[in-house]
């Protein structure tokens, strides 16, 4: 993977757990380091984002199980995938470094499924 390819595991997380640019980049920021802790305001500083979204997706992540939380005021994710998952976040990253406009299509190509899922729960249906 050190050349940026994206394999099918890469795809099937994009799929599985990406739904947004911003929330790509977040896993990418806390990634990083893996030891650091972020609030929600010190991770929005670093990317140039609202404090509210990148809290939305920290806690998306969370719930996915690749952060942890602790704190009650001020609440501090730290990064703790699986190992596999660890692994597929390492490609993602490079290929994300490599092959940006690829990625970003995967993302994209998704979002239409998610967004006709989204739609149908507003649909009337009549009994037959």
């Amino acid at each position: 993977m050190s050349n940026g390819e994206i394999t099918t595991d890469i795809e099937r997380f994009i799929h599985d757990n990406i739904n947004s640019i911003e929330q790509l980049e977040v896993l990418l920021l806390v990634a990083a380091p893996p030891q650091k802790e972020w609030s929600a305001v010190e991770a929005s500083q670093k990317l140039y984002r609202q404090p509210d979204s990148v809290a939305t997706r920290l806690e998306d992540l969370r719930d996915r199980g690749i952060l942890s939380v602790r704190g009650e005021t001020q609440l501090l994710y730290r990064y703790v995938p699986s190992a596999s998952q660890d692994a597929v976040i390492r490609g993602l990253e490079r290929a994300y470094e490599v092959r940006k406009d690829a990625v970003i299509r995967l993302i994209f190509t998704r979002l239409p499924d998610t967004l006709r899922v989204f739609s149908d729960a507003f649909r009337i249906r009549r009994d037959p």
